[in-house]
């Protein structure tokens, strides 16, 4: 996974599939191949901002639903996370779930 130790100083997936399942859904409603999140807080529901149509939409992280922002300050937002990073990183989730 691409540099996935970038947010909160731990991997993306232990953001939890529930969680990382419903950006999932947010980058397929608003047609976005992209996400950052936000690296403020402690990583356990963090905002996230999506592109799409060269525009960025931020979105809370505790209820998914639009942030009321137009976009987050760059200097504290992770580096871009694919669709294939963000599936990748349920899959890791899964299985750690699983195992727990």
């Amino acid at each position: 996974m691409l540099q996935n130790n970038v947010v909160w100083g731990r991997g993306v997936h232990t953001l939890g599939t529930v969680f990382l399942n419903k950006v999932l859904e947010n980058m397929g409603k608003y047609n976005s191949e992209t996400v950052q999140f936000g690296e403020t807080g402690k990583g356990k529901q963090p905002n996230y901002q999506l592109e799409a149509d060269n525009e960025k939409v931020a979105l809370n992280g505790q209820n998914h639903e639009e942030y009321g922002a137009d976009q987050f300050d760059e200097e504290k937002i992770s580096i871009y996370f694919s669709k294939a990073d963000i599936s990748e990183a349920v899959n890791v989730a899964k299985i750690l779930e699983k195992n727990s």
